[in-house]
């Protein structure tokens, strides 16, 4: 009877650990799902950087991360949360919404990375609404910058502006700006 009831409570014991490590694994991969999902769009930037730091090279990496850092004002604005890019707005209605050399350089290659419409946004002092190209993702958004960078011989100026007055003015001032995710990343 002593060997039976043992036995039972060895039995108990092993199914209570069996439990839990099954436990212990489903919540493993639904925190791992849910954070995949949910994860911070800071965390989602760090990541894509990654990519573009292994497809396009640090000079190009430390560019998107300060251009981010300077039009996003440091991963906060709503612009930034609503649509992912760093202010990239349209110039026609209708795909790819005046970016012609991005639709053939990226868009159309890679079709996770291609935008999904376009959102309409107040500019802070002037009242004057513009319309931003929102994006399926952090990731899609920041390779997209990656890529104008690359047509643009790496020149973060030209993505502010055409005339080369104004580009050195916006160069001058991103050469101030830290890249502490793409010092974290290398």
């Amino acid at each position: 009877m002593q060997n039976n009831t043992k036995k039972k409570q060895m039995i108990k014991l092993l199914l209570i650990l069996a439990i839990a490590g099954v436990s212990g694994i489903l919540a493993y991969y639904l925190f791992n799902l849910y954070k995949k999902k949910f994860m911070g769009l800071q965390d989602q930037f760090r990541d894509a950087l990654k990519k573009v730091a292994l497809r396009y090279g640090s000079a190009i990496a430390v560019n998107v991360e300060k251009i981010y850092r300077l039009e996003t004002a440091n991963f906060t604005s709503g612009q930034f949360k609503g649509t992912f890019s760093p202010g990239m707005e349209k110039t026609t209605n209708v795909y790819p919404y005046g970016w012609q050399s991005l639709a053939t350089g990226i868009w159309d290659t890679v079709p996770s990375y291609k935008p999904i419409g376009l959102l309409p946004f107040t500019e802070n002092g002037t009242g004057i609404t513009k319309y931003f190209i929102k994006f399926p993702s952090v990731e899609a958004a920041v390779m997209t910058l990656a890529e104008f960078l690359r047509l643009h011989e790496n020149n973060p100026g030209r993505w502010f502006s055409l005339a080369s007055g104004d580009q050195n003015k916006y160069n001058s001032k991103i050469a101030q700006i830290k890249t502490p995710f793409f010092n974290e990343i290398t």
